[in-house]
């Protein structure tokens, strides 16, 4: 029997939530209120890369790399939009003029990713034609959970019905 390859699409992309966090003096971690951007969401990027250093005898013309530290730079484009009543264009740009840490989680496919990152950038701006786009990048902070790995897509489905 024929079959017909299930993709993953971008509408399998079916939660995106921003949770500021904010730190006490002993570095304990409080959740504010989650931000759900899911709706406004143009694209999500996780890069996740070990660190690591050349170790390697004086006399061994070889390279020997040798990991050291899990790191993940996480990538979110936003739409933006008409601001309503209490409702501000760039939801990002409003949690980041005030907290520096971020619970951030996505679903896409049949797989939660979920990290504690601290604020990178953020590009903002309004162009005359087209779409007009927010991305703020983030950095992984130990925040003693494991860190968002790519070993957490080995259960997406890549599609739905709906």
């Amino acid at each position: 029997m024929a079959t017909i390859p299930q993709w993953l699409l971008g509408r399998h992309l079916t939660a995106v939530v921003l949770t500021p966090m904010t730190v006490a003096a002993d570095g304990t971690l409080t959740a504010q209120t989650p931000q759900n951007i899911t709706f406004y969401t143009q694209s999500i990027e996780l890069e996740s890369e070990v660190l690591g250093e050349d170790i390697r005898p004086v006399n061994s013309p070889i390279a020997n790399f040798v990991g050291h530290t899990e790191d993940s730079t996480l990538t979110l484009e936003i739409l933006l939009h008409q601001a309503g009543a209490g409702t501000p264009s760039n939801p990002l740009a409003s949690v980041m003029a005030t907290h520096n840490v971020f619970e951030i989680s996505f679903t896409r496919g049949g797989s939660t990713w979920a990290g504690t990152f601290a604020r990178q950038s953020l590009r903002d701006g309004v162009r005359s034609r087209g779409r007009n786009v927010s991305v703020a990048v983030f950095r992984q902070v130990d925040a003693g959970d494991a860190p968002m790995s790519v070993a957490a897509s080995a259960g997406d489905i890549g599609y739905f019905a709906g």
